[in-house]
């Protein structure tokens, strides 16, 4: 999930389309420009990228 610090809500729920532990992520790293977020799971260790809501 990504959380706004400065509201403190969250943003985003990021889904890697596994189900249970699978489908947790572990690791997320933004984009030198902020418009994509990499992340990977716990189990397969594939790598995820989402655009980064708005």
């Amino acid at each position: 999930m990504l959380w706004n610090v400065a509201t403190r809500k969250p943003r985003a729920i990021l889904l890697t389309g596994a189900k249970g532990p699978e489908s947790t992520v572990r690791d997320v790293a933004f984009s030198p420009d902020g418009r994509l977020v990499a992340g990977n799971d716990t189990k397969h260790h594939k790598v995820y990228l989402w655009k980064n809501p708005e």
